[in-house]
């Protein structure tokens, strides 16, 4: 719960690369033992949308 939150924190102060890195480590940990996250698919979602959203936006 605790890497989930520093994760949450770092995408709403606008660091999302890292915030994406740490979600996407912590699904791969889960996954390894079985387990989902609801919060950690949602905030996946979040952050690969909004690095989706920024691609489009460099290349405009």
């Amino acid at each position: 719960m605790a890497r989930w939150m520093v994760a949450w924190a770092l995408r709403n102060v606008g660091r999302s690369d890292k915030a994406r890195r740490m979600q996407r480590a912590l699904k791969a940990e889960l996954e390894a033992v079985g387990q989902r996250d609801a919060y950690v698919e949602d905030e996946l979602r979040l952050l690969e949308r909004e690095a989706s959203v920024s691609e489009g936006d460099e290349r405009a």
